[in-house]
């Protein structure tokens, strides 16, 4: 028994030795080679269980073993026993248990990608020259593979003619195994994206011939469940297709997903330049699309309550010229759906019809439907005839924004407003070299109601239209506003130069509607003259909205009744019946406007900057009547001519009117970039009727005379406290006591005179110095002459609370002067009140006026001197001023100390 033992012990360490795996090397390689099987393996060793075993083995496409087909760890080589008794050695079967296959994608480079199956568990047969393939389960890239067939396999060629033969099999079926490996890798790259709980299962079923690989028969069943990609989860994936000799025939192909079924079929002949096809689809064709061909363009697109039911017929290129189109594919189509949400839209519906080939597209019917109404389109793009369309559209163009890319086009859309009650219809047509609106010529007729453009309100509006690229043109507009109508012979905009030119556009509504519709900024500035709704105003010209470069345009207004508003001033003065014609011209707007204010004529004229010339300015004003507010009082001055002009925030005015029957003229400078704005300048009045003063200043005074005088003075917009400076007043051809302030002065006068004398108290002229200063006006050297005596006054008036205080002296001359010098005080008087009602009193009396006459603090000497340096010259008084500190009332014929 030992001996038994120790030979079978060196038996089994002879067949898995080095030895016994070189002898039969040969003898397999060449055994299989017969059977048309070409491999080579590292070393053989016998099964315990039967067979013999070769490990790490390579699979090649011929003998020269140049190309790899496979590589598989391990496979065991089952022999005929009945030929083993015989004494001659066949192999019988193959088997793989647990093996693992590599198959090179392109057997060229095996280094390169491989298609790799593993766990694969196969049993094979060999039977008079042909490969069996009973049974073949693995997995190949998480995919459960089970393959039957039956390979006819070539013999070893022996002749010259037969290894030649089998060199250019070889070769073809070289080429076959490229060519569908590569379309399997792609294939399993595709399906690497989904995930799913369950493998999918792949069946194959083949017969054919190695010889001829091209006209392999083979049957193709796929089956997947709950793949998921990116948030889309198909329920059920499904192909049967069948290949027979270069014909496949895709007879199905399903997907389920929550919405609905996809179903296609095909059928294509290999090497062909197209595939036939048939699809229909009732699923979810936005998630489907991104999850099976990676394209998000209708990933944004949700559907709700139905799917979107699809049928297209056709073919497609899969290689030849036309495969590489961005087209490459002919077919003819429907597609309908109900409610859809895109972009934050909601749109009720869509249908249409449509083609496509390499050389074009086609949409037929096509319709949108969207609560503010539809939008019908047919659609033609060929190389031959270019592209063409027609399009009716009844809806809200705004819906369209989220989807319009060019600014210019979203900015005109903008533009137009929509509400409940409005309406639109827009027919246009057009065609260009390819699809795209802007390369076409596009052309139309609109109309709308109730609608708003550019924030103006129009009832209806109606105008035929041509458009190409960044240029729109409108003809024959007829617009109606609620204030009245509008018409244009022709709109041209340019929204690349960003102008508009306006043609024949005449309007019988509020004046600035049409150049509002196009040029806010100008009709802002137009505006300001708030004309009345009746005014007729023609424009003409080109109005640059960004460029003034481009502006050069005319309007003309007139109005028959109603007023208009021209500000100056920083006021508001009405116009009637204006008339005239603004110029626009680059940065300039010229204006000549004529009406009347006042019940008198009113001519405007000069030139007004835009854009960055705004505030600058150059006015020419000529009105017949022109009231301004002075000191409380507003003062009619008549025949005015104003010349005004601004540049870089300084005001220059120069201001020439007849006032009170006199002559007044104001020149300087108002400088309106501080806030507030200040002011300096030169008043002067000539002739100034005293008589028509106290009208205005003090009613119920009868006087008579003139005045003459100048004022420097600077001061701040609005406040009258602000106002400072001095000048020089004179008084000609008076009764000076019967002017204001000094007229009740004359009876107390008459008291003390002598009768012989009081034939020649009356005083035809005078003449001060005066500064004004914190709302006050303060004189130190007012002086009348008579033949008699001299009336010298010293005082101020606070003009914002109309209250007086003065001091009075009469001083004889000659002889008289001399007898009355111990009576002087008797002569002395002071004022208080108002100026229109003034209390004259003697300072011997030492009376002191009601708390209603006393008066706030005057300025102070230097306010006052600071007032004398803006007049310049602040002149001197001919007499010494009144000594200012009032003296102790005493009764001259009882002095202290008197007898």
């Amino acid at each position: 028994m030992l001996i038994i033992g120790s030979g079978v012990l060196a038996g089994v360490l002879y067949l898995n030795s080095a030895a016994f795996s070189n002898k039969w090397r040969g003898f397999v390689r060449q055994e299989l080679a017969s059977h048309g099987l070409h491999l080579d393996f590292d070393r053989l060793s016998l099964n315990p269980f039967g067979g013999v075993v070769a490990r790490n083995v390579q699979v090649f496409n011929d003998e020269d073993q140049k190309h790899l087909l496979a590589a598989v760890d391990k496979i065991t080589l089952s022999f005929d026993s009945g030929k083993i008794m015989r004494g001659k050695f066949q192999v019988e079967s193959l088997e793989l248990q647990n093996a693992n296959l590599a198959l090179p994608v392109d057997p060229e480079h095996p280094e390169l990608t491989v298609v790799a199956v593993r766990d694969l568990n196969a049993r094979a047969y060999l039977t008079d020259g042909h490969l069996e393939v009973r049974r073949a389960d693995g997995e190949l890239a998480g995919i459960r593979v089970s393959i039957t067939g039956d390979m006819e396999v070539a013999p070893a060629s022996k002749e010259p003619s037969e290894k030649k033969s089998a060199q250019e099999a070889a070769s073809r079926r070289l080429e076959f195994v490229r060519e569908n490996r590569r379309q399997i890798q792609s294939g399993l790259d595709w399906l690497a994206r989904f995930k799913s709980a369950r493998p999918p299962q792949l069946t194959v079923s083949f017969t054919g011939d190695s010889r001829r690989m091209q006209d392999l028969h083979a049957n193709l069943s796929f089956a997947a469940q709950g793949l998921e990609y990116s948030g889309y989860t198909c329920d059920e994936f499904r192909i049967e297709a069948e290949y027979r000799a270069g014909y496949v025939d895709v007879k199905q192909f399903n997907v389920r997903d929550r919405l609905g079924v996809l179903t296609a079929s095909a059928a294509w002949i290999n090497g062909a330049d197209e595939a036939r096809f048939h699809l229909t689809s009732t699923a979810d064709l936005p998630s489907l699309a991104s999850a099976f061909f990676k394209s998000d363009g209708l990933k944004e697109v949700v559907f709700y309550d139905e799917p979107p039911q699809v049928s297209i017929d056709g073919t497609w290129y899969v290689r030849g010229p036309k495969a590489v189109g961005p087209r490459p594919m002919r077919m003819l189509g429907h597609l309908q759906c109900g409610k859809f949400h895109s972009r934050g839209e909601l749109f009720d519906g869509m249908s249409c019809q449509f083609g496509i080939d390499p050389e074009g597209f086609y949409v037929r019917e096509g319709l949108l439907r969207h609560k503010t109404g539809t939008l019908a389109m047919q659609v033609l793009n060929h190389p031959e005839q270019g592209f063409k369309y027609r399009a009716v559209l009844k809806m809200d163009p705004n819906v369209f924004l989220p989807f319009v890319q060019q600014q210019s086009t979203r900015t005109l859309i903008q533009k137009l407003q929509m509400g409940e009650t409005s309406s639109i219809f827009l027919r246009c047509e057009g065609s260009g070299p390819a699809p795209n609106l802007g390369l076409c010529e596009n052309r139309g007729h609109g109309e709308a109601r109730s609608i708003r453009f550019n924030g103006i309100e129009f009832d209806s509006m109606e105008t035929d239209l041509e458009f190409h690229g960044k240029q729109l043109k409108f003809t024959n507009a007829h617009l109606e506003r609620p204030d009245g109508p509008a018409v244009a012979q022709q709109v041209f905009v340019d929204t690349a130069e960003n102008y508009v030119t306006l043609t024949g556009a005449h309007a019988e509504c509020e004046p600035t509607a049409i150049v509002r519709c196009f040029a806010p900024t100008t009709a802002e500035f137009i505006a300001r003259y708030r004309l009345p709704s009746s005014t007729i105003t023609d424009v003409n010209g080109s109005i640059g909205w960004k460029s003034p470069q481009r502006t050069d345009c005319s309007i003309t207004f007139a109005t028959t009744e109603g007023t208009g508003t021209y500000h100056l001033w920083g006021k508001d003065y009405l116009i009637s019946r204006p008339q005239g014609v603004l110029a626009l011209k680059g940065a300039k707007l010229g204006l000549k406007i004529t009406g009347s204010a006042f019940e008198y004529p009113l001519d405007v004229q000069g030139t007004v900057g835009l854009g960055d010339e705004v505030g600058n300015y150059d006015i020419v004003v000529k009105a017949g009547k022109f009231p301004y507010n002075i000191f409380d009082h507003s003062l009619p001055f008549m025949g005015v001519v104003a010349n005004v002009g601004a540049k870089n925030d300084l005001v220059k005015f120069d201001v020439n009117a007849t006032v009170l029957k006199g002559k007044a003229s104001m020149e300087g400078t108002v400088d309106i970039h501080r806030e507030p704005a200040t002011y300096q300048g030169e008043l002067r009045i000539n002739a100034v009727d005293f008589t028509e003063f106290a009208k205005v200043y003090s009613p119920g005074n009868e006087t008579e005379g003139d005045v003459t005088g100048h004022l420097k003075f600077t001061g701040v917009m609005e406040d009258w406290r602000q106002l400072k400076g001095g000048g020089v007043g004179i008084i000609v051809n008076a009764n000076l006591y019967a002017v204001p302030i000094l007229g009740p002065l004359t009876p107390l006068l008459g008291a003390f005179l002598p009768t012989p004398i009081k034939g020649y108290n009356v005083a035809k002229e005078a003449n001060c110095t005066f500064q004004v200063a914190d709302g006050f006006i303060v004189t130190q050297d007012f002086e009348a002459l008579t033949t008699a005596f001299r009336l010298v006054l010293s005082g101020k008036v606070d003009f914002l609370n109309d209250r007086i205080n003065f001091d009075a002296q009469a001083r004889m001359r000659g002889l008289p002067g001399l007898v009355l010098r111990p009576f002087s005080e008797l002569l002395q008087y002071e004022a208080a009140g108002s100026v229109g009602d003034p209390k004259w009193t003697p300072r011997l009396l030492n009376l002191v006026g009601t708390e209603g006459d006393k008066m706030r603090e005057a300025p102070d000497q230097k306010t006052l001197q600071e007032a004398s340096d803006i007049a310049g010259r602040a002149g001197k008084p001919s007499v010494a001023p009144i000594e200012p500190t009032r003296k102790p009332r005493t009764n001259p014929l009882f002095r202290p100390g008197g007898r």
